[in-house]
């Protein structure tokens, strides 16, 4: 190999660049996202003659590693209107309280002999963060007296000492 072609074959292989460039960033209230930028450079030199021509090429691509996390909060419930209904009929419900999402379900719930008897909502509708409309369609064959007002979402479940009382 004679030395013009060394010096070229140097040239080349000094000329190819890799470069990574990466970052983390944090928002706040534990959404954590880590983001990550991948930039691949090259040059290239071509000797022709005397003459020598270079051309860089960089791509840059950017990949999102983390979505952002949804932080799952536990409801509060506050109220209900009315807080009495009589077995065998329909009431409609107002609930206030907090931290409501689109996936909460409202529901009655009391002991009966070491076992929870239920009584989900029908028609419940979030109509905000704090409230919740719906109707109970209470059976006649379930025991009258106080029962638990019961909000769950997302695995989350309101821990109130609200009451709804069943009457005969």
């Amino acid at each position: 190999m004679d030395r013009k072609m060394f010096i070229i074959a140097a040239v080349l292989s000094c000329c190819l660049i890799f470069s990574v460039v990466s970052a983390a960033t944090t928002t706040p209230a534990g959404n954590a996202t880590n983001t990550t930028k991948v930039v691949k450079s090259t040059t290239t030199a071509v000797t022709t003659g005397n003459a020598t021509s270079s051309d860089k090429v960089t791509k840059t691509q950017t990949v999102n590693a983390t979505p952002k996390a949804k932080v799952l909060v536990e409801p509060k419930v506050v109220s209900i209107t009315p807080s009495s209904g009589s077995l065998g009929e329909k009431v409609g419900f107002n609930l206030t309280g907090s931290d409501f999402d689109k996936t909460a379900k409202v529901y009655l719930e009391t002991e009966v002999k070491n076992k929870t008897k239920t009584i989900e909502a029908a028609k419940n509708v979030v109509t905000s963060s704090s409230l919740i409309t719906g109707t109970f369609k209470i059976p006649t064959g379930v025991p009258a007296g106080d029962w638990n007002v019961v909000v769950k979402q997302n695995g989350k479940e309101s821990t109130s000492t609200v009451k709804f009382t069943l009457k005969e």
